[in-house]
């Protein structure tokens, strides 16, 4: 993300302050090294390290002509495979070939997650599979982490809480429909609009969903890539603007006008009094 913000900005002229998350400073500092290593000049790219107060001082300098930030807004076949291959995703140490997912960022978002969870049980849902802590052998290193083994819920309906928000989480909500128009309308009643998934084996019915669906990115038959020709943003409560692509320069700089006469000047006051 901090590559996403940062050369595009750099590349249309401006020099560019990241705070990044309090959780995940290494990765942006790491990159201001690689910048000055590369021979960037110095303060072009600078970053400053804090909580969220830090990042409303910086927003409300006026000095700051741009600000771009990330957050958080407050079938019958798939309930027989889903948990089987889910059950194959591997969850523990990242660091080997065979995980699929490490651990959550904070034992707080952890808890977040498992009160969506238990949430959307209280709710009605049917928890299908995982939503829980993963059992680890005994003295490994990885007890107490942070771990969680992804979730299945099954009947959810529109109004739940693990429905209308984003998780940030290994969670996903299966709701039933019947009709193509009524999966699109229930579809764009939410707040967001990041990303939507078209599963078909008709490609012309694959263009007609996402060409109604209310979201800045649609999947067919696939998922969760971002080739970097290609811009990526959101509809609605998802965000404004476009990373990636030579859309994003468009957000990183202004437009002007110069007009030049290239024949005989012309007299501004052609009529004399």
């Amino acid at each position: 993300m901090a590559v996403w913000k940062s050369a595009p900005a750099l590349a249309a002229g401006n020099a560019l302050v990241f705070k990044p998350s309090p959780l995940t400073p290494l990765t942006t500092i790491r990159l201001a090294e690689l910048f000055t290593k590369a021979g960037c000049p110095d303060n072009l790219f600078s970053v400053v390290l804090g909580d969220s107060g830090v990042g409303q001082r910086l927003i409300k300098h006026n000095g700051i002509a741009k600000v771009s930030f990330t957050v958080q807004f407050l079938t019958h076949s798939v309930p027989k495979r889903g948990p089987l291959r889910t059950q194959r995703l591997g969850v523990g140490d990242p660091f080997l070939s065979s995980t699929a997912m490490g651990a959550l960022i904070t034992p707080e978002h952890l808890e977040r997650v498992l009160e969506f969870i238990s949430g959307a049980v209280a709710e009605g849902a049917t928890k299908l599979y995982g939503g829980t802590r993963p059992k680890f052998p005994e003295g490994s290193v990885l007890t107490g982490g942070n771990f969680l083994l992804p979730c299945i819920l099954t009947n959810c309906n529109d109004h739940m809480r693990a429905v209308r928000e984003e998780i940030f989480g290994p969670v996903i909500t299966l709701l039933r429909f019947d009709e193509e128009d009524e999966v699109i309308r229930r579809a764009n009643q939410s707040e967001l609009g990041l990303a939507g998934g078209v599963f078909t084996q008709n490609l012309f019915t694959a263009h007609r969903i996402a060409a109604q669906l209310q979201c800045g990115s649609v999947y067919v038959n696939s998922f969760n890539y971002y080739p970097p020709g290609i811009p990526f943003g959101g509809y609605k409560r998802s965000g404004f603007g476009r990373e990636n692509s030579v859309d994003t320069l468009l957000a990183y700089s202004q437009l002007k006008a110069v007009y030049v006469e290239g024949g005989k000047l012309l007299d501004p006051f052609p009529f004399s009094p």
